[in-house]
């Protein structure tokens, strides 16, 4: 290849650049408002020591991390991720790649991203230390909250089914699966065993089987942000799966919310001991309707609690975080985790361009 070509190469790619910018970039927009070298430190101490051996050098632990963000934004598979990565100018410039660069395969993506679900912090004595993408979340929570954008008037919690590809088995394993067992006739095959989810479950909602996991969020009631979330297998019970953050006392005359699902003793006791209002939706009991006054009261309730669904929303059509392609409750946490932070990552660019305008 000829100068003159490397020069026209080079023209083209920055035409093509202030172009996409012209017509508006998402990805620009959120690294020009998200400031991730704040990911760094947190990246090296979870994947700890780069090797100095004889071989190619890894991989940029922050471009990787980004690579997965960009992965959730335009939602795609890793193979689809590769092509983007070399084809599209836009995710280029993101990741912090030139369009002579080398890109990260989909095999690379997918060590990546597997062992980023399996690190953990170490924890204090006595106690367990987090997992990695749960200790990005809440780096990147407190900056939220330094920043002054987590409101204190009150929060509401609230879970969404998240599916993954279900599972066919005969009725002798599920029982077995559901005991916490893991079928003999599997602990034989190890590549068949690797492609059976036997932590997700099967739940039943408005009248629709569900199989995967439940991501329970808490929210702001006046902020747009995650502030903490919890992921279970589908059929945990709302009420057991809590976030912490959802007990933490949030300001004067703060009001928490949650449908009925949340009614129970134990987190109305736990809010009372917290100063906070509940403000969750009174549970009919069965064989006994609702009063009138304990319907409007609901009512009014769900003018605030409804406020969450829009998160939900959200990450359906901007994300398309209904549905996986991951096998076990490690994995899926961890893709659950990631969906929620960049969910917040992309919240913060818009709250970021609207103070700006």
């Amino acid at each position: 290849m000829g100068m003159a070509e490397i020069q026209t190469g080079f023209f083209t790619h920055d035409i093509q650049l202030r172009r996409i910018d012209e017509l508006g970039d998402p990805l620009k927009a959120i690294g020009e408002a998200v400031d991730f070298s704040l990911f760094r430190p947190l990246l090296d101490q979870l994947f700890g020591v780069r090797g100095t051996g004889p071989g190619r050098p890894p991989w940029d632990r922050l471009l990787m991390f980004k690579v997965l963000v960009l992965q959730l934004v335009r939602g795609l598979s890793d193979e689809k991720l590769e092509f983007e990565l070399i084809d599209s100018a836009s995710a280029q410039r993101f990741v912090g790649l030139s369009p002579h660069d080398a890109v990260p395969d989909s095999r690379t993506v997918w060590l990546f991203r597997d062992k980023l679900s399996k690190s953990r912090l170490p924890g204090t004595e006595g106690e367990e230390g987090i997992d990695g993408v749960s200790a990005l979340f809440e780096l990147f929570r407190r900056e939220l909250a330094a920043k002054g954008l987590l409101c204190r008037e009150g929060r509401t919690v609230d879970a969404m089914i998240v599916e993954v590809p279900r599972q066919r088995n005969p009725q002798e394993e599920n029982k077995q699966i559901k005991e916490g067992e893991v079928p003999a006739a599997w602990k034989q095959q190890p590549r068949k065993l690797a492609q059976k989810d036997i932590d997700a479950r099967w739940m039943v909602k408005r009248g629709r089987n569900h199989f995967g996991y439940k991501n329970s969020i808490v929210g702001g009631n006046s902020d747009c942000f995650i502030h903490g979330y919890v992921v279970s297998a589908a059929n945990a019970h709302d009420s057991k799966i809590v976030p912490e953050c959802f007990y933490e006392p949030a300001g004067e005359e703060s009001a928490n919310h949650g449908d009925s699902a949340y009614c129970n003793k134990t987190i109305a006791g736990r809010l009372k001991e917290a100063g906070i209002r509940n403000r969750i939706h009174q549970q009919r009991l069965a064989g006994k309707e609702l009063s009138e006054e304990q319907k409007q009261s609901n009512r009014e309730k769900s003018k605030i609690r409804a406020r969450i669904e829009h998160r939900f929303g959200r990450m359906k059509t901007c994300l398309k975080g209904l549905s996986l392609r991951c096998i076990g409750l490690v994995r899926s946490r961890a893709t659950i985790g990631m969906l929620n932070l960049v969910y917040n990552l992309m919240e913060y660019t818009r709250v970021s361009r609207m103070a700006a305008a």
